[in-house]
């Protein structure tokens, strides 16, 4: 008797070694609104475009520099990296505009995005179209107050 408790408690220790890894996945992070932009949090506009990795998101910008952010890239496996990366491809146009399979491979820019990081971009006035290479959040934000603003972002 004493033997099987022995292996009972060896087992349940064996059990959750291996799914100790587990408690360190990332599975929903919230979103990421304390990261602070490099013109910091007075007088900018913020959007969220939501997860444009299947659908594309559409937004308007008044023109000029903006910074673009990603997060939440969800759970992460093995042999994947701990900071997620993504490519935002931008296209100029409205989501009607916009053409899956072609309008990525001739965007008007491709911004590499690094999660919880900020990257900049320069667009000139407009309506524009946006799809990411991985499901992740994508957020937009201006130094000026009425600097960007959202019309779809994507589900």
């Amino acid at each position: 008797m004493r033997l099987g408790m022995n292996a009972a408690g060896l087992s349940l220790l064996i059990g959750l070694t291996l799914l100790t890894p587990l408690a360190n996945c990332t599975w929903n992070n919230p979103p990421r609104t304390n990261i602070v932009p490099p013109c910091g949090r007075d007088g900018v506009s913020r959007i969220e475009l939501g997860r444009p990795f299947a659908r594309p998101a559409q937004f308007n910008g008044s023109g000029g520099v903006l910074y673009a952010t990603a997060y939440d890239f969800g759970p992460r496996g093995i042999g994947e990296p701990e900071v997620g990366s993504t490519l935002l491809y931008i296209g100029q146009g409205t989501l009607d505009d916009f053409q899956p399979g072609t309008n990525p491979k001739d965007p008007l820019l491709t911004v590499q995005l690094v999660e919880d990081d900020f990257n900049t971009f320069e667009v000139p006035a407009g309506t524009y179209w946006v799809v990411s290479s991985n499901d992740a959040d994508i957020a937009i934000v201006s130094c000026e107050a009425e600097g960007v603003s959202a019309v779809a972002a994507a589900p």
